[in-house]
């Protein structure tokens, strides 16, 4: 419709003029919603117009990297804090760094007479805690064992062709003691039997300390196909030895000699069974980053627990379980993120090998209690993996050993569970860091604005401090550190709360926003930095929309139009589903939209005549 058309003190709607009395009201429409939500812990928010994202409580562990803000708000995406206490990230504990007694990866160790053994290569040495050294050279095995274990107060070393046994001073191996070579990879202890698996799957046991073996149940499986062997209750519910290979577990039915396979029968892999354990209620099978959750029964109940859940994890970090440890309130997976992935895929029915290449990534140790996982210990170094680690109390000392890059490492461990910043002695490590999931607020279309960051911190000085970095919008290589006039470094050092406003108070608008926190301690060991809360502050933004509003005259006859056809047309607007072209002028200028009928009311006329003033509504979407 031509410009020329509209008068003033008129307007045209959906097609058709209308006389107005006074101007037409212009108003912007919920650009500032009310505070929609608050994800995270309620009690730490005092926003009233502004919403919140609180984080305080990453119990729930790593592994979600895009948050769905109903059930993630206690889930992190990747760290190497402490996240295992509510409303406190602190530090990871300090590793001990053991040194190494000679050189070669470290192949076992063992707590035998309360002692902690290891054995280097083939080597075998004593951990001295008196001095916090390794002792003499004590032996020199034939090749670098397999598996080790203590049964009737000796110590058996499993070395392939044979095995070797410490009575705590003498030393003999089982050809010496039976007449023959018993080839040993794994050893398990059952019915006051010691059973041998050999590489070929073979497996035999001895009741006299090795001197004679009895052989019983013989795999089917090619050689070399056997990673684990240990001890859990059958679908009867009786203990017995199982079998861990690269494609499932099994059973032993040790009446009738065979091996009898589980419920959980998988495609083949290298490293498929590596290191499964019985822990608590279940067994824990690593298959790659995969963890089986496996408890007999039937049918068997099969929960995948792994590390591969969710978003898994950065790629530097992926490879795969080579080994569990199991502690009192934790079970410890050796993730060696160097190892060359060689999965056997099933194609067209048939199992075919296919090398993949190598990951150079970060070897690792993740805790898991049974609620999620945190990162409880990561090398500085690519291409070193863990070869070997066990939980024991060797000098009386609880804690976690392991091998890696030819050395050895400890890092205490607690039996009760409680906040390492209630331990005096505790040691921390010197820094560490917690990424959280990208947060959209439940809504990734729309755009939000990030008002202002609050953290609130305890335990800092000038040396002990926090730094929080923000990146927006899944740019994951970005960072932007808060910084204000208090702590314009960055570095908050003082304890209470430390207020951030972003972009000198003009705000960020985001789509998705995360948060990095960086803990980092000085030369005390034994103070760490704590988060106890970190709260962002946004508003949803909606896209303007406007509203119009205005008196129709439809008391009276206009341009060739009787008064109750202006009103026959205007109810009809009104009752229309669909939007219509509205026409105004606006200070000597045409307004032009497409809108709906939001309201209309009017008084009208008695007697015989329609008509009447009416106040109508408009909206634009």
């Amino acid at each position: 419709m031509a410009v020329e058309s509209i008068r003033e003190s008129e307007i045209s709607l959906f097609g058709n003029f209308y006389p107005i009395v006074g101007g037409v009201t212009l108003d912007m429409v919920s650009q500032w919603p009310q505070k929609m939500q608050t994800v995270g812990d309620y009690s730490k928010d005092s926003e009233v117009i502004a919403s919140s994202w609180v984080i305080s409580n990453q119990t729930g562990g790593l592994g979600i990297k895009d948050m769905e803000e109903t059930k993630d708000a206690n889930r992190f995406w990747w760290g190497t804090c402490n996240t295992d206490y509510k409303n406190h990230l602190v530090l990871p504990a300090l590793a001990t760094d053991c040194s190494a007694p000679t050189t070669g990866a470290i192949s076992v160790l063992i707590d035998f007479n309360d002692g902690l053994y290891v054995v280097q290569g083939a080597k075998v040495y004593k951990w001295n805690e008196a001095t916090e050294a390794w002792g003499a050279l004590l032996h020199t095995l034939g090749e670098a064992p397999t598996d080790a274990r203590v049964y009737k107060r000796k110590l058996y070393f499993a070395c392939g062709l044979d095995f070797e046994r410490f009575d705590g001073t003498n030393w003999t191996d089982g050809a010496t003691l039976s007449g023959s070579a018993v080839p040993s990879r794994y050893f398990e202890e059952w019915d006051e039997k010691l059973f041998a698996l050999s590489n070929a799957g073979q497996i035999a046991y001895t009741t006299d300390e090795g001197v004679t073996w009895t052989n019983n149940a013989a795999s089917l499986l090619e050689s070399g196909s056997f990673n684990s062997l240990f001890l859990y209750r059958n679908t009867s519910g009786t203990i017995v030895i199982h079998l861990g290979t690269k494609i499932g577990i099994y059973v032993l039915d040790y009446t009738n000699a065979k091996w009898i396979p589980t419920e959980l029968i998988l495609p083949k892999y290298l490293y498929g069974s590596k290191g499964a354990t019985a822990w608590r209620d279940a067994v824990y099978i690593p298959f790659g980053m995969g963890l089986y959750h496996y408890v007999s029964s039937n049918p068997a109940v099969v929960t995948p627990v792994g590390l591969d859940r969710d978003y898994g994890v950065p790629t530097e970090y992926s490879g795969n379980i080579k080994a569990l440890a199991k502690g009192i309130n934790a079970l410890f997976a050796m993730v060696d993120a160097s190892s060359t992935v060689q999965p056997e895929l099933l194609t067209s029915g048939y199992l075919t090998d296919m090398l993949m290449p190598g990951d150079l990534g970060f070897s690792w140790i993740a805790k898991w209690n049974e609620v999620g996982w945190r990162v409880f210990w990561i090398s500085g170094d690519e291409e070193s993996p863990i070869t070997t680690a066990c939980v024991c109390s060797a000098d009386d000392e609880y804690r976690l050993w392991f091998g890696q890059n030819k050395k050895v490492f400890y890092i205490p461990l607690n039996a009760d569970l409680y906040n390492p910043l209630e331990m005096a002695l505790f040691e921390f490590k010197a820094s560490g860091e917690h990424i959280t999931p990208w947060f959209d607020a439940d809504n990734a279309v729309i755009d939000k604005l990030a008002v202002t960051v609050i953290a609130y911190a305890t335990d800092v000085s000038a040396t002990d401090y926090i730094k929080i970095y923000y990146g927006t919008d899944y740019v994951d290589s970005s960072w932007t550190l808060l910084t204000n006039t208090t702590f314009a470094d960055g570095k908050i050092d003082s304890a209470g709360e430390a207020r951030f406003t972003l972009a000198s108070d003009a705000g960020v608008v985001f789509k998705a926003i995360r948060f990095k926190i960086e803990l980092v301690r000085g030369t005390t060991k034994t103070i760490s930095p704590d988060l106890r809360w970190l709260r962002l502050s946004y508003i949803k933004l909606l896209d303007t929309r406007w509203s119009f509003s205005m008196v129709i005259d439809c008391s009276r006859d206009y341009r060739d139009r009787k008064a109750s056809a202006l009103l026959a047309t205007l109810k009809t607007a009104a009752e229309t589903q669909t939007l219509g072209e509205f026409i105004y002028r606006n200070n000597g200028s045409t307004e032009t939209r497409h809108v709906r009928v939001a309201n209309l009311q009017g008084k009208e006329v008695t007697g015989k005549n329609k008509g009447g003033l009416y106040s109508i509504s408009l909206i634009a979407p």
